[in-house]
């Protein structure tokens, strides 16, 4: 589960009633569970930040990587079996398809009862990575992306000019994205504030650094040289409008990083991601 579905599971657990959090009978209330939830899920967090779990999961992470590029760099493509996922600009796929070839390549059909239901089984190897990470599933999932954004030379020095900024010694910090697109309809709205409800946004940003905090930072040392404001990261495709309405409303709270500004406006954003464009592009 995501933090995010472990606190409604565990609102639902102690007996809270979402639906009613905003009534005045019930803040005192929210408030205790809110103390319950952060204290459990910290406590999960600190026991699954174990050195000998890294070091576990790292060995799994090079077994998955290897296995992957293998499958992605078979020996002999011409014996390679093939999955391929129908995207609808680069339809049709029949023409890609020999005869005599049905038996090595299979076209993924996606159904829409896939989305709505989980899988009859999974593998053992979950029940034993559930030792080491609380989420098998999305920790999995990264192992995909992590293969799929696989740095070059160019990036990874990129990323790491960006990484040197941020003063990682003196806590915790976050990362949160803000994009102007809907990838399923394509559509771009700049009549709303970027961040969407500023409120409850903030909420989750809270919510997350509590459960980080309270088991994590009664063993590190901190820096003289470092503030008492929580750090977020900002990454978006508008950078300089989202930066700015952040450090309008968190700043006093919050140490905010970011990467360099692109000159890009709003409007021509909103030009980039129109269904033209996008088939442009790809």
């Amino acid at each position: 589960m995501t933090l995010a579905q472990k606190r409604i599971y565990m609102y639902r657990l102690l007996g809270f009633n979402i639906k009613c959090q905003d009534k005045l009978q019930n803040v005192d209330q929210k408030r205790i569970i809110d103390r319950q939830i952060i204290s459990y899920l910290s406590t999960e967090s600190f026991i699954h930040k174990k050195p000998s779990n890294k070091q576990h999961l790292s060995l799994v992470s090079e077994k998955i990587q290897s296995a992957i590029n293998l499958l992605q760099n078979p020996l002999n493509c011409f014996n390679a079996r093939i999955l391929v996922c129908p995207v609808w600009p680069f339809l049709p796929l029949n023409e890609y398809l020999k005869p005599g070839q049905s038996d090595r390549i299979l076209i993924f059909r996606f159904r829409q009862e896939m989305r709505i239901r989980a899988f009859d089984f999974a593998p053992l190897e979950i029940k034993n990575l559930l030792k080491y990470h609380s989420n098998p599933t999305l920790w999995f999932h990264g192992q995909l992306i992590k293969y799929i954004w696989r740095e070059n030379e160019r990036t990874k020095n990129a990323t790491n000019q960006i990484v040197s900024k941020i003063p990682f010694e003196c806590g915790v910090s976050l990362l949160i994205t803000k994009k102007l697109i809907d990838c399923r309809n394509v559509v771009v709205n700049t009549r709303l504030p970027l961040f969407g409800s500023q409120v409850r946004c903030l909420e989750w940003v809270d919510f997350w650094f509590n459960v980080m905090e309270e088991k994590n930072n009664q063993s590190v040392p901190v820096s003289l040289n470092c503030t008492n404001r929580r750090m977020l990261f900002i990454a978006s495709d508008v950078l300089k409008d989202v930066v700015k309405e952040a450090k309008g409303k968190w700043e006093d709270k919050y140490e905010i990083y970011h990467g360099t500004f692109n000159i890009q406006s709003i409007s021509f954003i909103k030009i980039r991601v129109s269904f033209p464009n996008i088939l442009k592009q790809t």
